[in-house]
């Protein structure tokens, strides 16, 4: 019985060491996210949309983009590294325009929606393969206009104010990706608090 319990004291030592290894790692882990920064003349386009909905409801203005991917590092440099390899050879970007729209959560207030591309989901499995295999991050490209905390209701009522404000053309080309920080909070200082870590030009 001795020798039992023995074993198990130690299973429960080294199980609760292993614990707080992985709870260690997690907290070091840096959370960044992955944009894809318009050309001109659509940057400044959609610059311009966001300041002036920033003005009229108060929000944080940000730089137009689309999230390629979200994750988690513990070491920068080497993300910075795998990213520039994987972008190596890519050159301009041009994706499609659905429509404008908004979704459920405070980063889909408003937003205009692209259509799917092979590159671009190529771009973003190789991302995730390399650099964060465990992030939940599911690639639904679009380009937000607003950040704020609305109800679905009011999100209607913004969708048919703006809906045939703006001509939105029928596509966005990107040519530059930023590796940015980023938070798991879903607020205005979660907004504001983002910075730029690395900026690549595409060839």
């Amino acid at each position: 019985m001795i020798v039992i319990v023995f074993k198990i004291e130690n299973f429960v030592i080294i199980l609760n060491e292993t614990i707080n290894l992985n709870l260690k790692s997690l907290m070091e882990k840096k959370q960044f996210s992955l944009w894809l920064i318009p050309t001109e003349p659509y940057y400044s386009k959609y610059q311009e949309i966001i300041a002036q909905l920033a003005t009229e409801f108060n929000t944080p203005i940000f730089e137009p983009h689309i999230t390629l991917f979200c994750g988690a590092t513990s070491d920068i440099n080497l993300a910075k590294q795998l990213i520039k390899a994987i972008f190596k050879e890519i050159s301009l970007i041009r994706l499609d325009i659905k429509n404008l729209a908004y979704g459920a959560s405070f980063y889909k207030t408003l937003f205009v929606e692209l259509l799917p591309h092979s590159l671009l989901q190529q771009l973003y499995c190789e991302v995730k393969d390399k650099l964060d295999k465990m992030s939940s991050y599911q690639l639904q490209p679009h380009l937000s206009l607003l950040y704020k905390h609305l109800s679905l209701s009011e999100k209607v009522v913004l969708l048919n104010k703006y809906s045939h404000r703006w001509p939105l053309g029928s596509s966005i080309d990107f040519n530059q990706v930023k590796l940015m920080t980023d938070s798991l909070e879903e607020n205005r200082l979660a907004v504001e608090s983002w910075q730029q870590l690395m900026s690549i030009n595409l060839a």
